[in-house]
Formats: structure tokens, sequence, C-alpha cells
């Protein structure tokens, strides 16, 4: 008995370092996995569109532009008057990615693109299927905390700080809703330094933004690809934007900015076969301002987390908006030819050059009575001075070029729809946009010269009038109805 038990105790304490190891290993935690130096976290969507267009659009899949045959040469469409398209160019992928700190800085970047390129091989229809990708966004940011708010400096290309906002659509994405009808907006390499003044500042209730940028002075449908008037100036745009948000239960409810472009493009005029064939330098001066405005009701329906009604819209002023796109629609900058005539040629030298004075502005209403649904419906308008596009008979943009009589002086869009929200990742939905075009006559008769030179007594013997009183245009409307659905990750 005695040998027995001494044998037991002998092996329990032979077991006791084996027993000990076993149980530290099993209070041993798995190391945590390293945390990578950088990460890449792919998002986008697949967006499809079915368009039907009852009447001629300059734009036939961006039915942002009314014409007709009858309009002019330069504003007639293809043969027929409508046409049924399906698209999937506005499809679109991106990439965020994310680096170690520096410097006290968190470093990310953002390369971004669609499919809204043009096309590489003509104008055959198959090409339609075939499209060039566009790079829509590629830049890096640093963002350092500081006692007031963040301080992000953004370099790369990204969007312009005019005029920041866009309507909610699923139709208009690529080209954005009332684009040419109100909505700037424009893309260019930047260096930009923005941030925000929060709750340590002002308290829980009320905030401020504010950005200042320096940007690649893009002269769109001028010029070269590398070489426009803007680039010419020797300067770069300079841009800046402040906003004041004000904010319920920690949430947005108010957002109002001002915001302002300034920059300048340069030209050759008075050119002479013998004492002077190279010309003279003419600086015209782009500038803009703009205010935008994003409220929400604070209330919203048992169940939802959407606020039952918001609305959003932006107004703006200014000359020669060629840097904002708007050179799409309108003449931006006009002017005569030697022998005043017209002509085509974006880098002819001509005698003079004048900017022409435009102003815009939209709205959208959303309405969100349940999440999976949503109403929205706006309107937005845009129109160049008319006393500014009768300056000669000859434009840059080519709009009253080539012997053509008429510009768009006048661009209207109503637009509505209801928007589907079948999951985080899935939507669709109906929309209609009606497109009001008005085109001005733009030959220099005598009674226009009049209007242009003084429009309120062009003619003394009737009560002053305004200079649009006395231009003859044409109006053209068309519709544009869509069914549109997409696949976001």
């Amino acid at each position: 008995m005695k040998r027995s038990l001494s044998l037991f105790a002998a092996a329990l304490l032979s077991s006791t370092p084996f027993i000990a190891r076993a149980q530290q290993k099993a209070e041993e935690k798995p190391a945590a996995p390293a945390t990578p130096l950088v990460t890449i976290t792919p998002y986008g969507f697949v967006l499809f569109n079915f368009f039907e267009n009852a009447g001629q659009f300059a734009n036939p899949d961006f039915g942002f532009r009314a014409t007709n045959s009858n309009a002019t040469t330069n504003y007639a469409a293809p043969a027929g008057t409508g046409q049924f398209l399906g698209n999937a160019r506005q499809s679109r992928i991106g990439f965020r990615i994310g680096m170690p700190e520096a410097l006290g800085a968190k470093l990310n970047g953002v390369v971004e693109m669609d499919f809204q390129g043009g096309f590489p091989n003509g104008t055959s229809n198959s090409e339609w299927y075939r499209p060039d990708p566009r790079l829509r966004l590629a830049y890096g940011t640093a963002t350092w905390s500081t006692p007031v708010g963040p301080v992000t400096l953004l370099a790369g290309q990204d969007y312009g700080l005019v005029a920041p906002l866009f309507a909610t659509s699923v139709a208009y994405v690529a080209n954005p809703l009332f684009w040419g009808a109100g909505n700037l907006y424009t893309r260019s390499p930047q260096v930009k330094l923005y941030g925000e003044l929060g709750k340590d500042v002002f308290g829980e209730s009320a905030g401020l933004t504010y950005a200042v940028a320096v940007l690649d002075p893009l002269s769109p449908d001028q010029g070269t690809t590398t070489l426009g008037p803007g680039n010419r100036s020797r300067m770069p745009a300079l841009e800046a934007r402040v906003s004041g948000l004000f904010k319920a239960n920690n949430k947005t409810v108010l957002e109002l900015g001002v915001s302002g472009h300034y920059s300048k493009e340069r030209f050759t005029v008075n050119p002479t076969p013998v004492t002077n064939p190279s010309g003279n330098d003419k600086d015209i001066t782009r500038w803009i301002t703009a205010a935008d405005v994003q409220l929400s009701i604070p209330f919203s329906l048992p169940g939802n987390t959407q606020p039952l009604v918001a609305f959003k819209g932006e107004a703006f002023a200014g000359e020669d908006l060629n840097m904002y796109f708007s050179s799409t629609f309108f003449p931006t900058v006009i002017g005569t030819t030697a022998t005043n005539g017209s002509t085509t040629d974006a880098n002819a030298k001509l005698q003079d050059y004048k900017a022409v004075y435009e102003q815009g502005m939209w709205g959208q209403l959303t309405i969100t009575p349940h999440d999976m649904f949503q109403v929205i419906a706006g309107a937005g308008i845009e129109q160049p001075k008319y006393s500014d596009l009768v300056y000669t008979s000859g434009t840059l943009n080519g709009y009253a070029a080539g012997g053509s009589t008429q510009v768009l002086g006048k661009n209207v869009q109503l637009e509505g729809g209801i928007i589907f929200n079948a999951s985080k990742n899935w939507k669709f939905s109906v929309e209609v946009l009606d497109t009001r075009s008005t085109y001005v006559q733009t030959v220099a008769t005598p009674a226009i010269a009049a209007v242009a030179a003084n429009p309120q007594t062009a003619d003394p013997g009737k009560p002053a009038v305004k200079a649009q009183a006395a231009v003859p245009t044409t109006t053209v409307e068309h519709q544009q109805y869509s069914f549109n659905t997409q696949f976001s990750f």
C-alpha cells in the first residue's frame, strides 16, 4: 500500500511541469495580424439606363439641350424625331487608398473612373458599346487633427469649389442633372486646403467649413490638350468657399455656402501680315460668384431614417464660364474675324474678344415617405446676357460660326421621378426630363446692333425695353423618359 502511494506521488510530481506548460499554452492568445502598410478598398456601381427620347437632343443619351433639324446647321441632330437607347457608360469604379501616417497626418487617396470618355474609332453605331474610359478623380490627401477641427491638404484631380452640389438622380450621374440649366461643375488638377471648425469653436449646434484652391485654368472646347487660352495666361485659377452649418441632434439640417472663382484667358488679337503677324495679347477675366443651400426638415415618419422633406439648390452669376463646362451649351467668349466674319477655329487670331455674362440657378425637392422610395422634383434655368451674344456674328466656340445665325440663349430643364431603394446595394428609378431650349438670333441687324449698344434706348420713338425683348428667338421643347437601375458595391 505504501509502495503504491509512493509511485502515485512520484508520477504526479513528474507530470506537473507538463500540466503547467499545457495550461500556459491554453492561456496564450494568438498574435494579432500585422496591420498592412497600404490598404486598397474598391467601390463603385454598375448603372444601366433605358432612354426614350420624344424628340431630338444635341446629345441623345443626356437630354440637356433640345434641338431639331430646322434650328440651324450647328444644332441639327441626326435624321429622325427621337431615339430609344440603352446605356451602361455611366458605370463607375474607384479605389480608396489608405497609407501610413507621415508628419502627424493621416494619408489617403482616391482614384476613380467611368466610361464616359467618348469613342475610339469614329461614329459607327457599334462604337456605342465600346466607350473609352475616363479619369474622374485622382488625388491624395493629408489630414491633421487640430484643436479647432480637422485640416486637409489635397493634391490631384478633384471637383472645383464653386457650386459643389449635385441634384439627386439615377438617370443623370456621369453628366449631372441640370447641367446646362443652372448646375455648374468642373474637375481639374489642383492643390486644395480645406477644413471644418466644429463644436470646439461653435458648440454642438453649429459649424463652419472653409476651402481654398489653386487649379489648372482649363479652357474646354478651346486651344489644344495642354495649351488653352487659360494656360496661356500664365496664372492658375483661384477659388474659395465657406459655408455655415446648423445642426440638430448631431445632424446637419441647414448648410449655406458661398463660393467664388477668378482666372484669366489670353487671346491673340489684331494680327497684321507684315508689321505684326503674331498679333497682340488680350486678357479676358473669368469670374464666378455662387451660393448654395441644403435644407432637411428634422422629421421622419415612424421607422424611417431619412428626413421626410429635403431641399437643395444653387445660384450663380459670372463671365466666361467655360472652365465650368458652360461652353458645351453657350458661347462664353465671342469675337470677330479680321473681315468681320465668323469662324469655327478656336485658335483663330481675331480682331477682338468679349466675355459673355451668364447667370443660372437650380433647385430640387426630395420627399422620402419611406426609406424604400423617394419622390424627386426639380427645375433649373441658365441664360447668358442677350446683348453680349449679339456683340458680333462670330463666336469662338463654334455655336454661331460657319454661317449659322443662332446660338443657345436660354435653357430650362424640369425633372421628376421616383427612386426605389430595394436594398443598400440596389436601387432603380423612373424619371422624366422636359427640356426647353431657346435659340436667339445673332445676325447684327441694325435693330439688334442698336439694342446691343444701348438696350434701354434702342428705339427713341418707343418706351425703353430690355435687350432681350428685341432679339428674335425660337424655342424647342422635348421630353426624355428613362428607366434606370444601379447595383453598388
